[in-house]
């Protein structure tokens, strides 16, 4: 979905560097993080879930863990939640690095050169956009959720709300953040619904007039690519 979106804006602006550009570049680094994810996912299915695969690897797999109670359920949990993990991290991260990008050539005074923090970012993108809530609700939730990977899975308000509940309210449904608790709703399910849907989030973006309309916005990670 996102290799379509990358093709379709780039014809669409054949102005924009389809490298270098922040507007283009954004649908190749999520389209790169999806692949690798199922590429890993592939994987696990093709190997981690045949027994083949592991009599000749539960050998290699015992010597790197020195344990002599091995548990090869463990590390197909482990993997699982890795591929989790990664796909929910290192997609907002490509989100998050081009927001940067566009406040920074919009409104290079008012984001401190795309600094600070990035619901800061977003939510004055959003507002300077003018764009319908949900999409803010979106980044609030995606934001909070990619933020617990700091205490392991656990939330932990900050500042003034260090010990209130923070219940998130997407598309109607409601996600509980409770106080120095385990968040139990981030299985593939919930992730998946998080990468989907940005896509929504991202066209909403750079088809605005305010971020067409400048001749160019550099990715300042350099020269992504999607085949």
């Amino acid at each position: 979905m996102y290799g379509v979106a990358h093709d379709t804006y780039s014809s669409n602006y054949p102005q924009f560097g389809v490298t270098t550009d922040a507007r283009i570049t954004v649908f190749a680094k999520c389209a790169n993080v999806v692949a690798s994810t199922n590429f890993g996912v592939h994987f696990m299915i093709e190997n981690m879930l045949n027994d083949d695969w592991w009599k000749k690897t539960e050998p290699w797999a015992r010597q790197l863990h020195m344990n002599p109670n091995y548990d090869r359920a463990n590390d197909l949990r482990e993997y699982d939640v890795f591929l989790k993990v990664s796909l929910l991290i290192l997609h907002l991260r490509a989100i998050e690095s081009s927001f940067r990008d566009y406040v920074r050539v919009k409104w290079p005074k008012e984001s401190a050169d795309g600094t600070g923090n990035f619901s800061g970012v977003y939510g004055m993108l959003i507002r300077n956009l003018q764009l319908e809530s949900q999409h803010e609700e979106l980044l609030e939730l995606y934001n909070t959720s990619r933020n617990l990977i700091h205490n392991n899975g656990v939330y932990y308000p900050s500042g003034k709300k260090l010990n209130q509940s923070n219940p998130l309210i997407y598309k109607g449904t409601t996600y509980p953040f409770e106080p120095k608790q385990i968040v139990e709703f981030t299985e593939w399910k919930f992730v998946l619904m998080l990468v989907r849907d940005s896509l929504d989030l991202l066209l909403a973006v750079v088809n605005h007039s305010e971020i067409t309309s400048p001749a160019e916005i550099r990715d300042s990670f350099g020269n992504p690519t999607q085949e």
